[in-house]
């Protein structure tokens, strides 16, 4: 190993170095910001971050004109029919309150079927729900997670009460709770081990029809017909409204974008407080290495070869900071998903905004931090010392 190499430095300074890396793997606490943010989101993206598989048209009958206008949409229902959009099925409207990890109280809209047969009908035409899932009338479907979230268990007998708060449990099966708005009838709670947040009934007592689903099955015709179904039915009324994937998605990205405004915040004070920190322990290192500098310059490196061993230096012991930052964050979010997931927390994807966050706030350590230990070495000269 050659004594100018920046590996030659980092091992005989190793102490030294690892305290360095150990700051800059502070960078990590931008991408840890950046999942706990996607969090807010995440149960909606695995369910709808696909094409349209269906089209969901709602009514909203207490506005004026609301009354009128459904009665114009059903006189034109088959009208929007297409080629590859021939199906549609009466639904009710099922709503349900979760909390998230940074304590946000999410909506988890979804239906309820009229009977079985409707139920299966929607698991033809969509990816949803596997196969081999059964649901029976008098039945409400949760995923684990949610179950978990609310307090729920399987077999559990759901009562609607306006007072209860998420889930009071007045009995070894019965569960008074206004997690969720239920209309007419008790419902069977049944788990089902499905990634997010997902909730569907079964009611042939339901009587109101103010939701509808054009339904199509999957594939990029499919969903290019679903959406300008939904576009030309949002186009022509103001009280019904349809929605898809695509629709709900770009919605939800309006509605939380100034979230991310948020991450921009602690991008820009982490990378202050990381570069002013780090550039001054690094300062102080410098200052001793001094002569160290002043004798290749006697050797005859030139401003090109110092350069380069300043950039290696850092860039090598940022990497070590990295990958420590890196494992401390698997470590973190492998715990938190292990000892959360049982009251319906939990972390299911590596963030690319967190990725986007670290490696920014990364970038904004690193040159001032080269820049500056550069500018520190052109002042050193062997014949000052």
């Amino acid at each position: 190993m050659k004594p100018f190499s920046a590996l030659y430095y980092i091992k005989n300074n190793f102490k030294r170095s690892i305290v360095i890396s150990i700051m800059m793997s502070f960078v990590m606490v931008c991408f840890m910001g950046g999942m706990y943010l996607d969090n807010i989101s995440e149960s909606f993206f695995i369910r709808y971050d696909k094409p349209a598989e269906y089209a969901w048209v709602y009514v909203n009958t207490s506005n004026n004109g609301g009354d009128e206008e459904t009665g114009k949409f059903r006189n034109k229902i088959d009208s929007y029919l297409t080629k590859n959009v021939k199906e549609y099925m009466e639904v009710g409207y099922l709503n349900c309150q979760y909390m998230s990890i940074m304590g946000f109280n999410n909506n988890s809209e979804s239906f309820i079927f009229y009977s079985v047969e409707d139920f299966e009908k929607y698991k033809k035409y969509t990816t949803d729900y596997p196969d081999d899932v059964k649901l029976s009338d008098g039945e409400i479907l949760m995923s684990e997670l949610l179950a978990n979230n609310i307090g729920l268990r399987d077999g559990d007998i759901v009562h609607y009460d306006k007072d209860a708060g998420k889930c009071q449990r007045v009995g070894s099966h019965k569960v008074n709770s206004s997690f969720v708005r239920l209309y007419n009838r008790d419902l069977k709670v049944k788990i089902v081990n499905m990634k997010g947040i997902w909730v569907a009934a079964i009611d042939s007592t339901y009587n109101n029809s103010d939701n509808l689903l054009f339904l199509g099955g999957t594939g990029k015709g499919v969903a290019d017909d679903l959406n300008k179904i939904a576009d030309s039915i949002n186009s022509e009324f103001k009280n019904v409204r349809a929605s898809t994937n695509e629709i709900f998605m770009k919605d939800l990205d309006r509605d939380i974008g100034f979230m991310y405004s948020v991450l921009g915040l602690i991008i820009g004070v982490v990378s202050v407080v990381l570069a002013v920190t780090i550039n001054a322990t690094v300062a102080a290192t410098y200052e001793k290495r001094k002569f160290e500098f002043s004798i290749y310059k006697a050797l005859g490196y030139n401003k090109k070869s110092i350069f380069k061993k300043v950039c290696s230096e850092t860039l090598i012991m940022n990497a070590a900071g990295v990958i420590l930052g890196c494992v401390f964050c698997a470590i973190v979010f492998a715990v938190l998903n292990e000892n959360m997931y049982e009251q319906g927390f939990h972390f299911y994807f590596i963030s690319a905004n967190g990725i986007k966050a670290a490696i920014i706030c990364d970038i904004c350590v690193l040159i001032p931090v080269i820049f500056f230990n550069y500018r520190r070495t052109n002042k050193y000269d062997v014949t000052v010392y």
